[in-house]
Formats: C-alpha cells, sequence, structure tokens
C-alpha cells in the first residue's frame, strides 16, 4: 500500500514537516512499486481499455434486461465499475435473494 496527498497550494504551504503523516506514505518500497504500477496503468492504456470493457459488458447486460422476463430492471456504470438494479419484490425471493441466481 502507498499513500499520498493532493492539494491547492494554499493549504500543501501551510503544513510543515511532521504535522501530516501515513502509515503508508515514504516507504521506499511502495513508493518504487507504486511508481511501477502506474507505469504499468499508462504504458497499456488500463484506464481507456477499462473504458470500453465497461461499455462492452453495459451494452451486453442491457440486451439481456431487454428481455421480457429478464430480472435485470437497469445497469449503469463508468468504466468497470458498473450496478444492476434487479427487479425483486421486498422478501419475494427468499433469504439469499433473486441476484444469486443471474
Amino acid at each position: 500500500p502507498v499513500s499520498a496527498v493532493l492539494s491547492s497550494d494554499e493549504v500543501m504551504l501551510t503544513i510543515k514537516p511532521g504535522e501530516h503523516g501515513s502509515t503508508y506514505g515514504g516507504n521506499p518500497l511502495a513508493c518504487k512499486v507504486a511508481m511501477a504500477a502506474l507505469r504499468v496503468i499508462n504504458e497499456e492504456h488500463l484506464s481507456q481499455n477499462s473504458l470500453a470493457r465497461g461499455e462492452q459488458l453495459r451494452r451486453g447486460l442491457e440486451q439481456i434486461a431487454s428481455v421480457i422476463s429478464s430480472p435485470i430492471q437497469s445497469v449503469r456504470g463508468r468504466g468497470l465499475l458498473n450496478a444492476i438494479i434487479i427487479d425483486e419484490p421486498s422478501g419475494s425471493y427468499g433469504e439469499l435473494g433473486r441476484a444469486w441466481d443471474i
């Protein structure tokens, strides 16, 4: 794990050394690993790819939702962070819920 703080110059210039700390801040190994991970994300265009794969996922889910008997009420999201709303009347499908059958 690694952490960072981003803010305006106004805020950052008021924080003095030793006034802000982090459990994972400044760890040389974690910083090196984080830099390598960011390099891979950038070089392999993972952010752009997640947008395309997320769009592909939502289109497929929306096709499933368009079937009259589908329990999927709606699909939404951005990139690969998505949500499916299941049309399930409260308490009508048992303890685990209908989502487990999809």
